[in-house]
C-alpha cells in the first residue's frame, strides 16, 4: 500500500521541527506533508491534500485542536486525527472524543510512543481498506446479485416503459422493492472510471475484475446510504443508477453534497474513481425516467466540471425541470453532441440520422415529416436552453419550406448540420456567460460583505442558488485561485487602502476589512506583505515626512535664488 500522508500542527515550531526530524515517516508508512502552526492554516491546506491523518496541539491561536478535530468531523470524517496537549490539559482532552479524535499524546512527547500510535492508526486503516477489497467477500455479494425479474423491471422503469402507476406499485410490491417517499424521486446515476484498480493478490481475468469492482462500490454505498435514504439500486453501462426515496422536499443539493462525499471516499478506500449525475426531484412515480435521463445528462459535464464528484444537473442546467426523452437513439446521440461533444460529432450524427431516413421504406412524404420533426425537436431542446433566434413560427416555416424544396440527401444532411452547428455554438457562449455572470455576482456579493467575519461559500452559495461544490469549482477556474484566496487577498488590499489613507488603530482597521481576531489579521498580513500593519503604517508616515521635507528644501532654494537676482 502507498504511504499514508500525515499533517502536523503546532504553533510552537521547534516541537514541530524536532517531530519532523527525529521520526523516520517513511519507515512507518508514512509521508508528511507539511507542518503549520495553527487550525485556520491546516484547514487550507487539508483542503489542498486531503491527508489521511492530522496530528495537532490543543492550545494554539486563531483556530485550537478541538475546534479543528470538530471541522474535521463535518467536512472530512474520513480523516484520522490524534491531538497532544500538556497534563493539565487532560480533562480538556476528554472533549476531543465527541469528535471522533482516535487517540490522544500527553506532553513532553515520547517519539517511541507517538510511533507506537501512528502505526496503530496505519495497521486501522489498512484492515478496514483490506475489507472492503476482500475479492471473496465480493464475490459472495456477486453471486447473491438482483434477481432477474426485478432488474428486468427497473430497467423498464427508468426508460420510461410503465407508465401506469397502479401496475408501477403493484410490481414493486410483487418484486419486495421497498420504496417510500414523502417529498419526491430524485435518480443518480454513477460512472466508473475506465481505468483499472491496483490489485496485488492472485490473477483473475479481466471481465470478474470489474464485475468484483462494481459490487464493492454498490456494498460501499449501501453502506453509506442506509440511514439517510430509501433506495433502489439498478446496474447500468456506466456502473450504477440508484433510485432515491426523499424525506424533505428541496434535497437535491443534499444529495449532492452525499454523493460528494461518496465519490472521495471511494477514491480513498476503494481506489476506483467515481463520477456522479444527480438529476433533479420528481413529484410522482411515473417521472422517475425524467429523474434518471437528467442524471445521465449531468454526467456529460464532467469535462467541464471534472471527474470524481457528484455533479447536480440543477448546477449546470439551472431552469431546466424536464429532460428530452427521444425515442430515437441516434436523436439523443445528437442532443449529447450538441450539448458536449465537437462539431465533427454533430456532423457524424447527422449523417447518421439522414441515411437511416433515406434507408428507410416509407414514402417520400413520410421522410419529410420525420425531418419536420426532428427540426421541431431540435429548436424546442434550443429553447429549452434559452436560446432565442427571433419568431420561432417564422424561422421553423422557413425550414419547413426548405425541406420541401430539398430532393437530394446532401443537401439535406447540410441544412440539419447547419441547425444543429449553430446551435451547438450558442449552447456553449450561454454556458460560458452564464458561468462569468454567476462569477460577477459572486464577486460583487463578496465586495459587499467581505467586512463581515462571517462570510462564508454557504453564505454565497445560498445567495446564487448552487452547489458549493459547483461553486468552487467555476470559481477557482474562472478566478484562477480559490474562494479563501481571493477574500483574503481582497481583505488586505482594502486593508493596505485604509492603512494609507486613516490615522486609526491596526485593530479597527481589521475590523473594518472583516476579521474579529486582530491578532489574525496581523499574522495573515505579515505572511502576505512580509511585515507587520503597524510598522507598514510606520514605514509610510516615515515616507511622507521625507516627501515634505524634500518640498520645504526645494522651496527654500527656490526663494534664496530669486532674491539673488
Amino acid at each position: 500500500m502507498d504511504f499514508l500522508k500525515i499533517l502536523l500542527v503546532d504553533d510552537e515550531e521547534q516541537v514541530r521541527e524536532i517531530i519532523a526530524k527525529k521520526i523516520d515517516w517513511e519507515k512507518i508508512g508514512y509521508e508528511l506533508i507539511g507542518s503549520v502552526s495553527n487550525g485556520r492554516e491546516a484547514l487550507e491546506m487539508i483542503e489542498a491534500n486531503e491527508p489521511d491523518v492530522v496530528l495537532t496541539d490543543v492550545r494554539m491561536p486563531f483556530m485550537d485542536g478541538l475546534e479543528l478535530a470538530a471541522t474535521l468531523k463535518e467536512e472530512y470524517a474520513d480523516i484520522k486525527v490524534v491531538i497532544f496537549s500538556g497534563f493539565d490539559e487532560f480533562e480538556y482532552v476528554k472533549e476531543a472524543l465527541r469528535y471522533h479524535v482516535i487517540d490522544y499524546i500527553l506532553k513532553p512527547i515520547n517519539i517511541e510512543e507517538l510511533m507506537e500510535v501512528l502505526q496503530k492508526i496505519r495497521r486501522s486503516i489498512v484492515e478496514d481498506i483490506s475489507k472492503k477489497r476482500d475479492l471473496e467477500q465480493l464475490r459472495e455479494v456477486y453471486l447473491k446479485g438482483i434477481p432477474v425479474l426485478r432488474e428486468h423491471f427497473l430497467t423498464e422503469l427508468i426508460h420510461g416503459k410503465v407508465k401506469n402507476r397502479e401496475e408501477i406499485y403493484h410490481k414493486m410490491s410483487q418484486y419486495q422493492i421497498p420504496m417510500v417517499s414523502k417529498a419526491g424521486y430524485l435518480v443518480v446515476t454513477l460512472m466508473m472510471s475506465q481505468e483499472k484498480a491496483k490489485y496485488s493478490g492472485d490473477s483473475m481475468d479481466e471481465i470478474d475484475w470489474d464485475e468484483m469492482q462494481r459490487f464493492s462500490v454498490k456494498q460501499y454505498l449501501e453502506e453509506m446510504i442506509q440511514d439517510e435514504y430509501a433506495s433502489i439500486f439498478l446496474r447500468t453501462a456506466s456502473g450504477w443508477s440508484v433510485i432515491l426515496g426523499l424525506e424533505q422536499e428541496d434535497s437535491g443539493r443534499k444529495v449532492t453534497m452525499f454523493f460528494n462525499h461518496f465519490c472521495h471516499s471511494c477514491q480513498k478506500l476503494l481506489d476506483v474513481e467515481i463520477t456522479a449525475g444527480v438529476g433533479s426531484t420528481v413529484e410522482d412515480v411515473t417521472e422517475i425516467p425524467i429523474s434518471y435521463q437528467e442524471s445521465k445528462e449531468a454526467l456529460g459535464y464532467y469535462r467541464i466540471m471534472g471527474k470524481g464528484k457528484a455533479i447536480y444537473i440543477q448546477d449546470v442546467e439551472p431552469g431546466q425541470s424536464e429532460s428530452l426523452l427521444f425515442e430515437d437513439k441516434l436523436e439523443d446521440q445528437l442532443v449529447v453532441s450538441m450539448k458536449f461533444g465537437t462539431e465533427e460529432k454533430v456532423c457524424q450524427c447527422v449523417d447518421e440520422i439522414v441515411d437511416q431516413a433515406e434507408r428507410s421504406k416509407i414514402h417520400d412524404s413520410h421522410v419529410r415529416i420525420y425531418y419536420i420533426s426532428l427540426v421541431i425537436n431540435m429548436l424546442k431542446f434550443a429553447e429549452k436552453c434559452d436560446l432565442h433566434g427571433g419568431d420561432g413560427a417564422e424561422i421553423l416555416h422557413g425550414y419547413i419550406e426548405q425541406i420541401f424544396r430539398i430532393k437530394s440527401a446532401a443537401k439535406m444532411k447540410e441544412l440539419l448540420k447547419s441547425i444543429c452547428v449553430h446551435i451547438q455554438r450558442e449552447i456553449g457562449r450561454e454556458r460560458e456567460d452564464a458561468t462569468l455572470k454567476l462569477i460577477n455576482k459572486a464577486k460583487a456579493f463578496i465586495e459587499i460583505h467581505y467586512q463581515e467575519p462571517s462570510l462564508s461559500v454557504e453564505m454565497i452559495c445560498q445567495e446564487l442558488h448552487i452547489s458549493a461544490a459547483y461553486f468552487s469549482t467555476i470559481f477557482k477556474k474562472e478566478v484562477g485561485e480559490s474562494y479563501v484566496s481571493y477574500l483574503t487577498n481582497l481583505r488586505l488590499k482594502k486593508a493596505l487602502e485604509l492603512l494609507k489613507d486613516t490615522t486609526e488603530k491596526t485593530y479597527v482597521i481589521a475590523e473594518k476589512v472583516g476579521y474579529s481576531e486582530p491578532n489574525y489579521f496581523s499574522y495573515v498580513f505579515k505572511k502576505k506583505y512580509g511585515v507587520a500593519p503597524s510598522k507598514y503604517y510606520k514605514s509610510l508616515n516615515s515616507e511622507e515626512k521625507q516627501e515634505d521635507e524634500i518640498k520645504t528644501t526645494a522651496i527654500d532654494i527656490n526663494e534664496k535664488m530669486a532674491r539673488k537676482k
